[in-house]
């Protein structure tokens, strides 16, 4: 080729290179206009669903807090995020949000179905439907270090004070602001000592345990209080093998992941997957772990992880007795559960015993409750048994089952359903009970529909109710508890009636796991006499100050 078609051909290929090159330039700056548009959309999106949330929580009154078998909530909504009163704590894990406050809607009530209570934990609307409109609220407001009530100030030498650690019975979970048992025996304490300055502050948290109680020491001990009630049982197991000591991770996040569009987004696609377990599988599973707890009654035969949790819990509420005792406080121990005779209560009563401190037992005190209830009740229906029943033959006797309808039950019969075949080895609306003085009724048209049994003697019996429903349908559902009854093994006769439940209700239980406001005053009753016992309580109300802390 000549000189010059070379030449030629060189500046085409430049000439092409740069067009290629302005190609090349226009894509990449439409590339960028495409992502800032795209991060502009985002972050609108992202201000939108800040702002419309933002507004949701404004105008919520109340908070529902529904409860299911097995806790099967499912995905969980976005939303509900700013309603939470808990915050993770570097110390503590969690603790309470500081100044807030929020009233709750209680749905420890029969439903149609888990869903009715699935469908108001998800639902955007800020109201409530107008079915929850007559069920029992309650209020929490947390101080400036978000604990429950209002925060103290320097200790008056004049005054008693007394500082509660505990977990969520303590602080007072599904009972209003000032019925929990902290806030009564204040109240309790200033009727029995009028003209006194009494002061009673309350520490308990949520999800805490010992572990979390060691750790808050310092807090309790900066109130200079005359009294420290320790009170934790419910929650030992889930900390066993923390040490004070131990570090509390923050949890570890993507920075995306404190997006409210994305966790929208992802809430959206979790809800199309996810799948309800079955409630016969719920239910089953609810009773192996009640089978398995009620197994550790013979402690002898602990495993080892509940063998170290039970260390733990001595070792913690010695640690908090100690330095209670090292600045001449004293001391009360609470035992907070419904579990009679369990072993953290066993555990608590040798720590009371050993150290010479009072004990509040408070499974002992709602049971006792709970037993004289159910005897005046069938005093007052004339329905109890006449003991004219023939002994029984091997280890089974027949157990008659007994139902009232609560306040929101129509017509048709009542079913019982649990993990027995004679209970439709949990079939629901399948095993009919009775009102017609058969099958082991004892008075037809009462009100209370009961069935006859043979069940074995000697160990716990799992059931739930269900309310005219669709057969083999979970529908008409009692309140989200599996009930039990026990037959003693030492039973002597050969018919056993058990207490008369009411649909829908139980009686001293403010949700499945702590006691009402009711139960809460009983309690508070049992720690003002303990608290009375005290010296440093004596000496306030005979010198008409607190004993000096010398």
């Amino acid at each position: 080729a000549s000189p010059k078609a070379e030449t030629e051909t060189a500046d085409e290929r430049r000439e092409d290179a740069k067009k290629a090159g302005a190609r090349e330039e226009s894509r990449a700056r439409e590339t960028v206009k495409s992502i800032a548009a795209l991060v502009v959309v985002l972050l609108v999106l992202e201000l939108v669903v800040r702002v419309v949330f933002a507004v949701r929580h404004a105008m919520v009154e109340y908070v529902a807090l529904p409860y299911v078998m097995g806790g099967d909530f499912g995905p969980q909504p976005p939303w509900a995020d700013g309603e939470r009163m808990r915050m993770h704590d570097p110390e503590l894990f969690w603790r309470g949000r500081p100044d807030f406050e929020q009233k709750y809607v209680n749905l420890f009530t029969a439903v149609e179905s888990d869903e009715v209570r699935r469908a108001v934990l998800r639902r955007f609307s800020p109201s409530l439907p107008a079915e929850l409109q007559g069920n029992p609220t309650w209020r929490v407001k947390l101080d400036h270090e978000g604990f429950r009530g209002d925060a103290l100030g320097p200790k008056n030498p004049d005054a008693l004070r007394v500082v509660c650690l505990g977990d969520s019975w303590t602080f007072g979970a599904s009972v209003d602001q000032d019925a929990s048992y902290p806030a009564q025996v204040e109240k309790l304490l200033a009727t029995q000592y009028p003209g006194k300055k009494l002061e009673v502050k309350n520490l308990g948290i949520i999800g805490h345990s010992s572990f979390q109680g060691v750790k808050l020491l310092p807090t309790a001990m900066a109130l200079e209080p005359d009294v420290l009630v320790i009170a934790y049982a419910m929650n030992e197991r889930h900390w066993a093998g923390y040490k004070s000591s131990d570090p509390i991770a923050a949890p570890k996040t993507p920075l995306f992941a404190h997006s409210e569009l994305y966790k929208l987004l992802k809430y959206w696609a979790q809800s199309i997957a996810w799948k309800p377990k079955p409630m016969n599988d719920l239910l089953r599973w609810e009773a192996g772990q009640r089978v398995s707890l009620e197994a550790f009654e013979d402690e002898g035969e602990l495993e080892d992880w509940m063998q170290r949790s039970l260390a733990d819990y001595d070792a913690n509420v010695m640690t908090m007795m100690k330095a209670a005792r090292d600045r001449k406080m004293d001391v009360v121990l609470v035992y907070p559960e419904f579990w009679v005779d369990g072993p953290y209560g066993r555990a608590a009563r040798r720590i009371a015993q050993r150290e010479g401190v009072p004990l509040v037992d408070v499974s002992k005190i709602v049971g006792d409750e709970r037993a004289r209830r159910a005897y005046e009740l069938e005093s007052k229906l004339g329905l109890r048994p006449d003991g004219s029943v023939k002994p029984p033959e091997g280890d089974t006797v027949e157990i008659v089952m007994r139902v009232r309808k609560g306040a929101r039950e129509g017509q048709g019969p009542i079913y019982i359903a649990g993990p027995y075949p004679e209970w439709g080895d949990l079939a629901p609306n399948t095993v009919e009970l009775y009102d017609d003085g058969t099958h082991g009724d004892q008075k037809a048209g009462d009100g209370v529909w009961s069935r006859a049994f043979s069940m074995p003697k000697g160990k716990p019996l799992y059931y739930v109710w269900t309310a005219s429903g669709a057969r083999g349908a979970w529908t008409g559902l009692d309140v989200p508890v599996l009930r039990d009854v026990k037959v003693p093994a030492t039973y002597d006769r050969a018919r056993y009636y058990a207490p008369i439940d009411t649909f829908g209700e139980m009686p001293l239980y403010g949700d499945p796991w702590h006691t009402d406001a009711e139960g809460n005053g009983l309690v508070a009753k049992d720690l003002a006499r303990a608290l009375a016992t005290l010296p440093r309580v004596t000496a306030f109300v005979t010198r008409g100050g607190a004993a000096p802390a010398n």
